[in-house]
């Protein structure tokens, strides 16, 4: 019998729209909700929320340009980071700091930060699990 695997709830207001997905085939601490919200006039995300078991361990907020995950804060260039949902996986979010190009991608079991020469390749990345924690650099 096929079941839904994900379930897509909204709640509009006047200004804004919150849109939350969950995950049903998430398992453990695995990401099982992400809630976003979108600016009614611009129809462009303001702030995306990422859950596990009811606690958040990443939030992006791409109004004041600062992403969160666990401990970690990214404070990106003035009006740099952005959130474009028609891409997918690491072009998804970008945005730069002090100049470098930083792309984050969003997984199920985690997140990467990966830092981007002037060519586009990975100078370093950074790997969370999915609770927020560092769990590994490449250089």
């Amino acid at each position: 019998m096929n079941q839904k695997s994900y379930y897509n709830s909204f709640a509009y207001k006047t200004s804004t729209t919150v849109e939350t997905i969950t995950d049903k085939t998430a398992t453990g601490s695995q990401i099982d909700t992400i809630i976003t919200i979108y600016d009614n006039h611009s129809d462009l995300v303001k702030s995306r929320e990422f859950l596990v078991n009811g606690n958040t361990v990443a939030s992006f907020n791409f109004n004041t340009g600062e992403a969160k995950i666990g401990e970690e804060i990214y404070n990106f260039d003035n009006g740099t980071f952005t959130c474009n949902d028609d891409e997918i996986g690491s072009e998804r979010y970008m945005g730069t700091i002090a100049g470098q190009v930083i792309r984050i991608d969003q997984f199920k079991s985690g997140f990467s930060v990966e830092y981007l020469d002037k060519t586009g390749d990975i100078e370093m990345r950074e790997l969370f699990d999915s609770k927020g924690n560092l769990i590994e650099t490449e250089e």
